[in-house]
């Protein structure tokens, strides 16, 4: 069943999608800056690249995939074992991880590399909006969508 706020996103341009997407992104680190600091400089990282990509400023898709993909030693500050289970930094991470995906799934498909993309990547297109929507409203998505009705 598509939630309200599911369609309202998914019937946005993809530019004001990926654009508000990437300000409750914002919020949601916010989470971090205190109790784990590098997390919040990892994500504030991935979360600019993806408006880099945005800005049309020459990012990479395998670039952002990066963030998804990377295991622990690639990416250690990126990781879910780094928080206590149900913490408010683990919703966050978690939902700043899918932003980055839904931003690195549609990077691939405008370059052109669809073929390219991981399986963590090839989920995070539009069927991930439901799951977007539930993780970001602890961070004003729902009211954003809501308002955009």
């Amino acid at each position: 069943m598509t939630t309200d706020g599911q369609k309202t996103l998914g019937d946005m341009p993809l530019q004001n999608r990926i654009d508000l997407l990437l300000r409750m992104a914002d919020i949601a680190n916010e989470v971090n800056m205190v109790g784990h600091p590098n997390t919040f400089h990892a994500c504030k990282q991935a979360i600019q690249k993806c408006r880099d990509w945005l800005d049309a400023k020459g990012i990479a898709p395998e670039t952002l995939a990066e963030y998804v993909d990377a295991d622990g030693d690639a990416n250690p500050w990126m990781q879910e074992s780094l928080f206590e289970p149900n913490s408010s930094g683990l919703q966050s991470l978690i939902f700043i991880t899918m932003v980055v995906g839904h931003v690195a799934h549609f990077s691939y498909l405008r370059a052109g590399y669809a073929e390219k993309m991981s399986e963590a990547v090839t989920e995070a297109g539009d069927n991930i909006l439901e799951s977007l929507v539930e993780y970001g409203g602890k961070y004003g998505l729902n009211e954003v969508t809501s308002r955009s009705r």
